[in-house]
């Protein structure tokens, strides 16, 4: 899906930037940039050509105005992951996300551990914390054994 797209549907998206608060700045072109769906509770990482790749969504409110101005999630995400897992009414745990999507049996406790994860099929962990499942495209981040946020991206190829 394309940012125009999800603006379309849902009528709001934004884009926000790190240097969005100087009055006048090249960087303001250049640098990274930043989508916001309200709505969703989700804030993507465009690409040039307008795609976005990636998509997470917070189910607990997230401010990053800090560091990029307006990008605040006050209106958590409250739908659900296909049928496997729901958000709407209550925390979904490490359990129900590794009884959903498979077990969670390898954890990595360096970056440089997980390059070669990333494209094999099998899910990993990252410190615990973070559970990836690089074959469907879905991580999961974990405070207390609780989803606090997920990401989404289009799905790796193993061959």
């Amino acid at each position: 899906m394309n940012f125009a797209a999800i603006r379309k549907a849902t009528g709001e998206a934004s884009t926000h930037g790190l240097y969005d608060r100087d009055l006048w700045s090249l960087k303001r072109l250049t640098q990274q940039r930043f989508v916001l769906v309200p709505s969703l509770g989700a804030i993507g990482v465009p690409e040039q050509k307008g795609g976005v790749p990636l998509l997470t969504f917070y189910v607990h409110q997230y401010d990053s105005s800090i560091t990029s101005p307006g990008l605040v999630v006050t209106r958590p995400f409250r739908g659900g992951l296909g049928s496997q897992l729901s958000f709407s009414n209550h925390v979904v745990s490490r359990k129900e996300v590794e009884a959903a999507y498979g077990p969670v049996r390898q954890d990595v406790t360096n970056y440089a551990q997980v390059l070669p994860l990333a494209d094999k099929s099998q899910p990993f962990s990252f410190r615990g914390e973070k559970l990836h499942y690089p074959r469907l495209g879905l991580s999961f981040d974990l405070q207390n054994d609780a989803v606090i946020s997920f990401s989404v991206w289009k799905p790796m190829t193993i061959e």
